[in-house]
């Protein structure tokens, strides 16, 4: 992946051809089961309808706060402790090293891939219903 980042002639069909690919978006459980990866809701609040999305996001400057906070903990505990709380991983993921937006480029839980998908079919249904 990291080659195909920077580009890449390739030989395709009997022509050249400059490449060029990076990754789009995965799909996995949890790691630990706590919430969101995509936004701080907890596991037990992801199917309240109340969310109040603007506090629950996860924004560059803080996840960059977190993990610089988790780095500098030296004793292992308090370090695991930061890492729940923050629900962030204690080493950086082998897809930090690519090229991505970090909280749209993520793992996804179960919850947020099908509730949008949801959510959207819910609010064409609506629509539908009201023009009629």
């Amino acid at each position: 992946m990291k080659e195909l980042e920077k580009g890449k002639v390739m030989t395709v069909q009997g022509q050249d051809a400059w490449i060029i690919a990076g990754l789009g978006v995965v799909t996995a459980d949890l790691p630990q089961g706590n919430g969101c990866r995509t936004c701080k809701t907890t596991k037990e609040s992801l199917s309240a309808h109340n969310q109040d999305i603007v506090t629950t996001l996860r924004y560059h400057h803080i996840t960059d706060e977190e993990i610089l906070k988790i780095s500098h903990e030296t004793i292992m505990s308090r370090r695991d402790q930061l890492c729940t709380e923050y629900g962030l991983r204690s080493l950086p993921s082998i897809l930090d090293k690519l090229k991505r937006e970090r909280h749209l480029q993520t793992l996804q839980n179960v919850y947020h891939a099908t509730a949008g998908k949801i959510g959207r079919l819910l609010k064409l249904t609506c629509e539908l219903f009201s023009r009629e």
